[in-house]
């Protein structure tokens, strides 16, 4: 029963897609309208002051670096410790001896 109604909703979407007409007695678009404007310059005009200007800024000069603080040297890096491999006769102390399988005499 759904397929019935989905399938009957489907054929009447279809239709209506295909009976659709646009009307032919719609009018065109209405015509841009154009506006002349009168050119302007883009920056305006400087104002003119009537006060005399003030006194000249002089230019900050940085502070001083201290050189002290720089010029300390760092300490040498210590060197390190050498490292011994162990040999082989400790190394085979270390190790626990070799499971030997035991012999089956048949």
């Amino acid at each position: 029963m759904s397929l019935g109604v989905v399938l009957a909703a489907h054929l009447g979407g279809a239709a209506a897609l295909l009976a659709w007409r646009i009307p032919q007695d719609m009018p065109a678009a209405p015509p841009a309208v154009m506006i002349e404007l009168a050119a302007v310059s883009s920056a305006p005009e400087p104002e003119v002051s009537e006060t005399a200007p003030g006194p000249r800024q002089e230019e900050a000069e940085p502070p001083a670096i201290e050189t002290e603080v720089l010029a300390r040297e760092l300490p040498e890096p210590e060197p390190p410790e050498p490292v011994t491999l162990p040999q082989p006769d400790r190394l085979a102390e270390m190790l626990p001896p070799p499971d030997v399988p035991p012999e089956v005499v048949i």
